[in-house]
Formats: C-alpha cells, structure tokens, sequence
C-alpha cells in the first residue's frame, strides 16, 4: 500500500512537472551594482540564487539588472537547464556600445530552454522619440516571443517585461499615462488576438495610482485598461486581486506595483487564483528580511495546458 501510494505522489509531481509552467517577475533592485542597491553585492547574489532555486520557476523576468558579469554567473549556478537574454538597451543608453549601458538598469529574461522553444528577444518601440523619454529615458518593454512546449503541445507566446517610469509625482505618472497609452497602439496593432503577458515592474498599482501629484485616484495605466473595457474585457489585469487584498509588492510601500497582465487568448491557460507575491522568500536566505536582496518581491502565477 506505501508503495502504492509513493508512485501515486510520483506519478502526480511528474504531471505537475510536465504540464504546468510558472512565471515569475522580480525586481532585483541595482542587482550588482557599485553605486545604489544593497551594499553587500556578493550577499545579494547567493541570496537571489537562492530564492530562485526555491522558486524553480521555468520564466524569471527580471528588472534592474546592472552588472551583467554577475548576472550570467547567477544563471550559471541555477543550473544546465536555463538560458538567459538581457536588454540592448537601458535608461540613458540606447545600446551595448553607449557609455551609459555598463552601469544602467536592464531588463532580462531566464528561461528554461528545455520548454522554451525558438526564443527570440527585442526591444520594442525603439525608434519612438516619445516612447524613449516616457519609458524612463530608454527603459522600452522588452519582448521575448517563444513556443512554450508542455506535454508536446506548442504554445506560442510573447512575454512583455515592463519597468515603468519610477516615481509619484506629476511628471512620472503621465510619463507612465503617455508611455501605456503608446503601448497599446503597438499591442493592438501588431499582438492581436495573440498570447500575450505583460509582466514586471509597473511601478504603479492597477487598482489605483500611487501617485500624490496628480487630481485623479486611477492608475496610470488607465489607457490599457480603457482598450480593455472597449474590446470585451480583453486584458485581464492579474494582480489588481491582490492589491484589492491589501497585498504590497515592495518591502516598504502599501501598494502591489510589481504585476502580471494577460492577454484574453492566454488566460484560458491561467491556472485560476495562482497568482501571488512571494512574501515568504526571507524564510529561504539568512536574512531576516531582504534588505540585502531586493526592495520587491518575486510575483508568481501558474499557466497549464
């Protein structure tokens, strides 16, 4: 009978394994850098190595990834299975060779490349002057477009990271307001009625602004949520659940700034309720806290097929 019943637990962690696949986004705050972040850069290294390995999620997207070096070597550790992209671009850079690029914020994607297939990355409204200033001076959404393989099935999917405008006054929030309202040009003009999920740090709540600037209590991503509203409830803004749950997102503000939204045709494989934020991480390293890893929390949710 216990052999009976440990081949049953076997037998359903191997069908977990085989056709769920988890998504997370974090920011990592200045992760590696030598002048902002947490001052101790090799403990903010083995703490988030460690929080990933708990996590084992198949997609990381990271925000505020700086030392490069540093960031390949995590992956390294994490083990054979993953792979890695980083953006060309960054706040104040528009490129590798850019002076700026070194030591800037990037976005990045870690993948499982054993179900990640034909993974393909770019930036996205690279040439839009407006774009570039509204996304924090060059901190445009970075694509990563794959076909998702569970159980034999090949899923196509694109995967927006975002790192919106930092900040709660005036200016920032309608650099956010202008830089979304921009951004669901290009959705609606080019990723129609496809798998979308747009992820990362917003630096914004959905549910409500956290700026004190302006004379209106709606996020600055009010115009994704308008298109929405127009097109039949096409996104379906993931974490806004949380936010309504008095959840946070960061280590020291009350709001949920860190989300997931997803396009119509790819909540069907959204595994109902699964999104969370992963307050508990501070049990997986020595710190009792993580001010020595990350100011936000990894945020997580499950997609089956």
């Amino acid at each position: 009978m216990k052999l009976l019943l440990s081949s049953l637990l076997l037998l359903c962690v191997l069908v977990g394994q085989s056709t769920t696949v988890k998504v997370v986004n974090w920011n990592l705050e200045w992760f590696g850098s030598n002048t902002a972040g947490p001052l101790d850069k090799a403990q903010q290294n083995s703490n988030v190595l460690a929080i990933c390995k708990e996590l084992n999620a198949d997609l990381y997207a990271f925000c505020e990834v700086v030392d490069t070096n540093r960031f390949k070597d995590l992956v390294h550790h994490l083990g054979s299975k993953y792979n890695y992209a980083w953006s060309s671009f960054c706040s104040g850079a528009e490129n590798i060779s850019d002076k700026h690029w070194a030591n800037g914020q990037k976005l990045a994607f870690v993948y499982n490349k054993n179900i990640f297939k034909h993974v393909t990355v770019r930036g996205m409204m690279v040439h839009e002057h407006t774009a570039y200033y509204n996304f924090a001076n060059g901190r445009l959404p970075f694509l990563l477009s794959a076909l998702v393989t569970i159980n034999k099935k090949n899923v196509p999917i694109s995967f927006i990271l975002i790192h919106g405008k930092a900040g709660n006054s005036y200016t920032s929030y309608y650099r956010r307001f202008y830089a979304t309202d921009e951004l669901v040009d290009t959705l609606s003009l080019y990723f129609s009625n496809q798998l979308v999920c747009l992820l990362g740090d917003f630096n914004d709540d959905l549910l409500h602004t956290i700026s004190y600037g302006v004379k209106t209590n709606e996020s600055s991503y009010l115009p994704l949520e308008k298109w929405s509203q127009d097109h039949h409830d096409y996104w379906h803004f993931l974490t806004e659940q949380l936010s309504a749950r008095g959840q946070k997102s960061t280590t020291h503000y009350n709001s949920v700034i860190d989300n997931q939204v997803v396009s119509s045709p790819l909540f069907q494989y959204y595994v109902p309720n699964s999104i969370q934020i992963d307050t508990v991480v501070g049990q997986w390293v020595s710190d009792e806290t993580l001010e020595k890893t990350s100011d936000h929390y990894p945020v997580v949710a499950l997609y089956n097929w």
